[in-house]
């Protein structure tokens, strides 16, 4: 059940990972009744999730910037590694959250992430990113 203005849909399934290119996983959580209604409150939300380490990035189902991932992540437009000069594979949602991967093996893995600091995944190393342990 999805509000009037949600129009974009994705098609047999969950899509492949723009940075890894794994097909991702379809997430469905069950939002809390709110005591007034608001406009676009729904009963789920659905998400898609890649759960690769490296990746571990998330967006939702009716994002719009699904669609234009194919066009950023085209060789001729794809922004270029500061270190081999060949593209980026990028990830991007709608709220301005983006992270730029270069896998190539003549160099360490390189990412670029911008976006607020608690949709970033956590750091390899980063004590409070499993405060459990």
């Amino acid at each position: 059940m999805e509000g009037k203005t949600h129009k974009i849909h994705v098609k047999g399934g969950p899509p492949e990972c723009p940075l890894c290119r794994n097909t991702m996983r379809e997430v469905i959580q069950k939002n809390k009744q709110p005591l007034v209604f608001t406009r676009g409150w729904t009963p789920v939300s659905i998400f898609y999730v890649c759960v690769r380490e490296g990746c571990m990035v998330s967006i939702r189902k009716n994002d719009s910037c699904i669609k234009q991932w194919d066009k950023i992540n085209n060789p001729s437009t794809a922004p270029k590694c500061q270190f081999c000069q060949k593209p980026m594979r990028v990830f991007v949602r709608s709220d301005r959250f983006c992270i730029m991967q270069c896998r190539d093996k003549s160099h360490y893995p390189y990412q670029v992430a911008r976006g607020n600091a608690e949709s970033l995944p956590p750091l390899k190393g980063d004590k409070d990113a499993n405060p459990e342990k």
